[in-house]
């Protein structure tokens, strides 16, 4: 790292991503230049003005490019990134001037639907016995798991949930339609609790893929 110019979010990005050590900072640094430089094109704001909104973008960026997940950044902060080149926007500029953001939707890819990702739901009590019910698996699928975004931050937010995490199905068409009385297990090793079981989500939110209609996106979050 003694050749290299360490970025001056680095130890922010540290902080934020929980990483102690500095065999990475090299790497991380060239993930914070590439994601100044990305945010700086869309929105037309220098990576030394000191704005508070572009560091956050510029962060938010980085996540997801060192989650391996960067394809999915623009469409997750897409309303946080036209606001930021709105507010940047000068008047008197010139139109070559003006940054250029022309959104694409990036494709989900059959090989991206990787993580098993399993539904329970309680089923009524029919015995004789009082009793709110047993919890039951009712669907299991392959889906796209990756960091909520602006936007399912906030829901998460509104929920009280302590952490979250979004995810992407196939849309079944009726044969399975989750809800929020549901919960989910994500298979991965990543999504283990401390003790190292599988976490039990809570479905926050389940809305249609405006992009895709052939998927559905699921808001998980923790609550308790």
């Amino acid at each position: 790292m003694a050749d290299e110019k360490v970025n001056p979010l680095l130890e922010q990005f540290k902080q934020r991503m929980k990483i102690y050590h500095k065999a990475e900072d090299a790497n991380l640094s060239r993930i914070l230049n590439a994601s100044q430089k990305r945010i700086t094109d869309i929105t037309g704001i220098a990576s030394n003005a000191g704005d508070d909104v572009y560091d956050e973008l510029v962060l938010e960026r980085a996540r997801y490019a060192y989650n391996d997940q960067v394809e999915f950044f623009d469409a997750n902060f897409l309303d946080d990134l036209l606001s930021a080149s709105l507010t940047s926007y000068e008047p008197g500029m010139m139109k070559m001037n003006r940054p250029e953001f022309e959104y694409k939707a990036p494709p989900v890819r059959t090989n991206q639907l990787n993580t098993p990702v399993r539904f329970f739901r309680t089923v009524k009590n029919t015995g004789p016995e009082p009793g709110r019910g047993q919890t039951e698996q009712i669907f299991e699928c392959l889906g796209l798991v990756y960091a909520p975004s602006t936007k399912d931050r906030t829901v998460l937010t509104a929920h009280e949930s302590k952490y979250g995490a979004t995810v992407k199905i196939r849309d079944t068409f009726g044969e399975f339609d989750p809800t929020t009385k549901d919960t989910v297990v994500i298979d991965d090793r990543r999504y283990l609790d401390a003790i190292g079981q599988p976490i039990v989500w809570d479905i926050i939110q389940v809305a249609p893929d405006l992009e895709n209609n052939q998927f559905v996106k699921i808001v998980l979050g923790v609550t308790k």
